[in-house]
């Protein structure tokens, strides 16, 4: 539980001045490229789709893939498929729009995945995505955990079911990765950038969160430590025929 101090610090040293979580960001640079006439596809939907609500907003056509995924619990009229995606389940050129949020860090093998998106985007068509940077201290903190703890820890900071805790292997999570995976896969690179975050794991104590809250100031003013920031996101495009 939020120590009341820790939400105050919050609301002085970032609400106040004008500071956006990076799922908005996020957020904002999918609504931005969407329109009544394109498609989108969230991989990493979950298991409800929280975010169909927010795409319906500017087109019916919404659709969504995860292992997880539970059909019934879905706004209409976006669909979703059970799958994962290393192996995308639709067709060539299907989706204006592809999109994911804290999914990159999850692939074993990200490279066949970039290479399967961009086969379903149509030309022009871009992926955007939100994951975590690797050399966040949340991210060193878990390539430091063996996966096999980590559905425990997650039930206790978020109170997230194990079935919805999934392997972390940050294959994907710097720009250098994400500009090679990018290329490879045949998709140009519109955006990379690394994005900060208060630090909400400290959340439970104000001496903690003004130490962690200084080192954000920090890696945030300086560029050179830009990586070390809490997100990376990304908007690649794929070529016009």
């Amino acid at each position: 539980m939020a120590h009341p101090k820790c939400v105050e610090l919050r609301d002085r040293w970032y609400v106040q001045r004008g500071w956006k979580h990076a799922y908005r960001h996020h957020l904002d640079a999918v609504t931005a490229s969407l329109d009544h006439n394109k498609s989108i596809l969230d991989l990493g939907c979950g298991r409800t789709f929280p975010l169909a609500t927010k795409y319906l907003a500017h087109t019916d056509a919404v659709f969504g893939l995860d292992p997880v995924a539970e059909p019934s619990e879905v706004p209409h009229p976006a669909v979703v498929r059970r799958g994962s995606a290393v192996s995308i389940p639709f067709a060539d050129d299907s989706f204006d729009v592809v999109t994911s949020r804290s999914v990159l860090e999850h692939l074993a093998q990200p490279q066949q995945v970039f290479h399967d998106i961009a086969r379903v985007l149509k030309p022009a068509g871009r992926f955007i995505f939100l994951t975590p940077s690797r050399y966040d201290y949340v991210s060193v903190a878990s390539m430091l955990m063996p996966n096999v703890w980590h559905p425990w820890l997650v039930k206790q900071l978020e109170g997230r079911p194990d079935e919805d805790t999934f392997p972390t292997f940050y294959r994907a999570n710097t720009r250098a990765r994400a500009h090679r995976l990018a290329h490879r896969a045949g998709l140009y690179v519109e955006r990379l950038d690394y994005l900060n975050h208060h630090p909400v794991y400290f959340m439970f104590s104000p001496c903690l969160y003004r130490l962690a809250t200084l080192y954000d100031q920090l890696v945030s003013r300086l560029a050179c430590l830009g990586f070390l920031r809490g997100w990376l996101l990304g908007i690649l495009r794929k070529p016009e025929r």
